[in-house]
């Protein structure tokens, strides 16, 4: 026997090889944690949580009287472009607010 491993059997599927496998109850776990977390700091992730829906409204609300309502769909369109980001900074400097010391980056 030869001490190289068995060739293993590709997939006809691109990238296939570098899926990772996922078990069942896996994503329990996952909303576990993030319930853990949301418990962990809940006023923080309640009051980032209004920012947005004020600030939201307000524009909306400000548009529409404005008269420019026709820009509330790209407003819409805007705000999943930006709110990913947004989203991921906010993940990044939570664990940090949570224990009440100071970010290591400030949003740019």
């Amino acid at each position: 026997m030869s001490d190289r491993p068995a060739p293993s059997v590709r997939s006809a599927l691109p990238f296939a090889d570098n899926v990772n496998i996922v078990a069942t109850d896996q994503p329990f776990r996952w909303l576990a944690a993030g319930w853990r977390d949301f418990r962990a700091a809940g006023m923080i992730s309640i009051a980032q949580g209004m920012i947005f829906v004020v600030a939201g409204l307000v524009l909306t609300i400000g548009l529409h009287l404005a008269g420019l309502t026709y820009l509330i769909a790209p407003l819409v369109a805007g705000f999943m472009l930006v709110g990913g980001y947004a989203a991921a900074v906010i993940e990044d400097e939570w664990p940090l607010m949570a224990d009440r010391r100071a970010p290591l980056r400030t949003v740019r």
